[in-house]
């Protein structure tokens, strides 16, 4: 007999934009809101410490692993451009953190889509991912920073396995919470996370969960830097800035000369440094007849690395707009374009990651944050994927209860379990 197949909300990792899981290269954490210390969900034990980890050794990124994930992380930004020719904006560092953590409880298939969109093993991506974080730089000039966590369910029958755990736990180095989905608390709990560690920037990533929910992985990343060379007051006026629908807006524009231009066929640009260097922003213009999303659809991660490091030494006067903007997509419809099909689907296979039934992600949702004024930049994403529960693994057949006979009823005290009223039905006026 066929099941039919539960629909529910699945948010699999909060990522918050441009903050890096701080790891160090070889295995310890160095940042104190990753792996090693937690700040605590109130009124819910971090069982981070009850589980051995699986270090995973980082290895130093060649040009083709940098190459790779260029290309992937240029691959989501064209499948999530918005529909309605909005802005949008994404972290793929956020969600390629996000779906590596998830990949590590995937089997057969399902594993080797996730390795395809990747382009490269799962194993190889926890050991990149593990190595590059711990080369992003944090210091009292530049935040960046990164928590991941892993929110399981306490259900008997759906046990997670300890090898998922360890291998996670040695790559990604997530906090654990086991906790009720069926409890909103829960979902406060997770929200409060994501409050903490976006410093603010985004509030919630869910409204509520499904109860079938099994598994949620949330990774937060949240950058503030202050420009190298900062925008005074006189370098601040009003201009025009013409809207994709042609729209004339007045807006404060921020005026500056860098030194660092970019050249493409269709298109110009510029990079401004923050402090310290180790971090700058690149803004690209497409030609006056080129389209905006035309050109965005026209990149991959060779050019876009291309133009970057073929930046020429150079004056350049530059005005930009400040600008400041919440988005929040589900990018469940842009991975599958991608080729990441069974993983949403019923029979996904995520037996590395349960014992007692099949699970599949139900959604995928990123929420980003950011401000750009003559001060600096801040930013902030979330990625969440949730894992559900899948009836396709259940081969027993629903149960039925029929009151077409006499009956005991209770009215029961949620909190003791204790009964207020008790009945028998015997007959029906």
């Amino acid at each position: 007999m066929k099941i039919i197949k539960k629909t529910t909300a699945a948010l699999l990792v909060l990522t918050i934009m441009f903050v890096a899981m701080s790891c160090a290269s070889q295995n310890a954490p160095q940042n104190t809101t990753g792996g090693g210390q937690h700040a605590e969900v109130i009124g819910r034990a971090d069982l981070t410490a009850g589980v051995t980890p699986d270090m995973i050794s980082g290895r130093t990124l060649t040009d083709e692993d940098i190459e790779k994930l260029a290309s992937v992380y240029v691959d989501l930004f064209k499948s999530t451009t918005d529909e309605d020719k909005k802005s949008s904006l994404i972290s793929p560092l956020s969600i390629i953190t996000a779906l590596g953590m998830t990949a590590d409880g995937a089997a057969s298939g399902t594993k080797a889509e996730f390795e395809k969109l990747f382009g490269m093993t799962t194993e190889q991506l926890d050991s990149v991912m593990n190595y590059y974080y711990g080369m992003l730089k944090s210091s009292d000039r530049v935040k960046f920073d990164y928590a991941n966590s892993i929110w399981y369910t306490i259900r008997d029958d759906f046990k997670v396995k300890e090898s998922f755990i360890s291998r996670v736990l040695g790559a990604y180095y997530p906090q654990l919470y086991m906790v009720d989905f069926t409890d909103k608390k829960t979902v406060d709990e997770m929200n409060g996370w994501v409050d903490e560690h976006t410093d603010g920037m985004i509030k919630k990533i869910v409204d509520d969960l499904d109860p079938t929910t099994l598994m949620v992985l949330i990774n937060a990343l949240v950058f503030d830097a202050k420009w190298s060379s900062p925008y005074d007051e006189y370098m601040v006026n009003d201009g025009t800035f013409t809207a994709y629908n042609g729209e004339k807006q007045t807006v404060p524009m921020m005026s500056s000369q860098e030194y660092k231009y970019i050249e493409m066929t269709d298109a110009t640009g510029f990079i401004k440094y923050y402090e310290g260097g180790d971090y700058k922003f690149v803004a690209l213009l497409p030609d006056e007849n080129t389209d905006v999303f035309d050109f965005v659809n026209s990149l991959d991660g060779k050019k876009l690395l291309d133009a970057v490091k073929n930046a020429k030494y150079a004056e350049v006067n530059t005005r930009m707009p400040k600008f400041s903007y919440d988005y929040d997509i589900s990018v469940k419809d842009a991975l599958m374009s991608l080729g990441l099909v069974d993983a949403f689907d019923d029979f996904a296979d995520f037996t590395e990651m349960f014992e007692g039934g099949g699970a599949y992600i139900s959604d995928v949702i990123h929420k980003t944050h950011i401000d750009v004024d003559n001060a600096g930049t801040k930013a902030a994403a979330v990625t969440a994927v949730i894992m559900v529960e899948t009836t396709s693994f259940n081969p027993e057949m629903p149960k039925s209860v029929v009151l077409d006979r006499p009956f005991v009823y209770f009215i029961v005290d949620s909190e003791t379990d204790l009964p207020i009223f008790m009945g028998i039905v015997t007959e029906v006026e």
